[in-house]
């Protein structure tokens, strides 16, 4: 356990550097090492969905972790981020509500939901001028 721990915090250094390729593989590691650990299924998601071509790898391990714990809100904003990259709206916002569910304060849950609905908002009034922006 010393040792997966080891690899997790070195995952969450070289996340926090940005490098990461090199911390999914620190997190991986860990995982390897202790499979049922759910914080660590949910850092590798999180690191696999900044590589290209890992989303459905990153879903995998955010998915994971949410059976491993299911009532830990981080981890359903975890896999709404995926959903998010992956251009899946409704999923995303499915997950955000399930994290607010679960724990009702939880500031990045609300703070994402809260920057979709001005989003939205703003979106509807400028489409009812007819001054919404061309893509």
């Amino acid at each position: 356990i010393k040792k997966s721990a080891e690899h997790y915090e070195k995952g969450r250094r070289l996340y926090k550097a940005k490098k990461f390729n090199s911390a999914g593989r620190s997190f991986q590691t860990a995982m390897n090492l202790a499979p049922d650990n759910a914080l660590y299924n949910s850092w590798l998601g999180i690191a696999l969905s900044h590589s290209r071509g890992k989303l459905h790898e990153a879903r995998e391990a955010c998915e994971k972790a949410i059976k491993l714990s299911p009532y830990n809100a981080d981890y359903h904003v975890n896999l709404a981020i995926i959903y998010r990259d992956a251009g899946i709206k409704s999923m995303a916002e499915r997950y955000l509500r399930k994290a607010l569910n679960i724990e009702p304060n939880n500031q990045r849950a609300r703070s994402w939901l809260e920057e979709g609905d001005k989003k939205s908002f703003l979106k509807s009034i400028l489409s009812v001028f007819g001054l919404e922006k061309k893509k």
